[in-house]
């Protein structure tokens, strides 16, 4: 496996790496689920799972801010590597949380869809039954959240989420008034704010 030095390395190691994939394999129309998952097990075969999971939930430096990149995420994610992926989460949360005593999360959800709402089912069910019912009050914990690039379907999705955490719904008020959300504008300007340059240029 390769190791990664950067996030524009680890970009291009992945694109590399699904067009290898995809060239040798017609995409499936009825099955796109199941091959995305085989796509992105391969993807983990080529890079280290720890090099991905790092360059896609960081803290950014002297700050109790983490920043997570689900258009990073969706390239390597699958049922394998969830609770990696979710441990990585909560120990930076538990960093921040020691130093700080509170934390911050700011997603980019570029891309995020209904298909991907039901695909990662599993894993947004396992991170609120930690997140709810963990021994930390993390709703307490947390300052706020921030989503970029917010999905013009997400009431749609919100929907189809709550279908599937209803158990975590009478929790929902604890963290509604945390919620910021931003379009594709207002995101790219915050972003531009938050790294000092545009997010899809910069190296971590």
């Amino acid at each position: 496996m390769s190791s990664v030095s950067s996030k524009s390395t680890v970009v291009d190691d992945i694109s590399n790496i699904r067009n290898e994939f995809y060239s040798s394999r017609r995409k499936s129309i009825f099955f796109k689920s199941s091959q995305k998952n085989e796509c992105a097990e391969y993807v983990t075969s080529k890079i280290s799972v720890q090099d991905l999971i790092q360059h896609t939930i960081t803290i950014l430096p002297s700050t109790f801010i983490i920043y997570i990149d689900y258009t990073l995420f969706k390239q390597f994610a699958s049922p394998t590597n969830y609770d990696e992926i979710i441990k990585h989460l909560f120990d930076c949360i538990h960093t921040l949380i020691t130093e700080y005593g509170k934390f911050e999360l700011h997603i980019h959800l570029a891309t995020f869809s209904v298909s991907a709402a039901e695909r990662y089912k599993d894993f947004i069910q396992h991170f609120y039954q930690i997140y709810f019912q963990g021994n930390v009050d993390y709703c307490g914990k947390m300052n706020a959240m921030h989503i970029y690039y917010v999905p013009s379907m997400m009431n749609t999705i919100s929907t189809i989420m709550r279908t599937y955490m209803t158990e975590y719904m009478k929790n929902r008020a604890l963290i509604r008034d945390k919620i910021f959300m931003y379009n594709k504008e207002e995101s790219a300007i915050r972003l531009t704010t938050l790294f000092g340059t545009d997010d899809q240029e910069r190296s971590t």
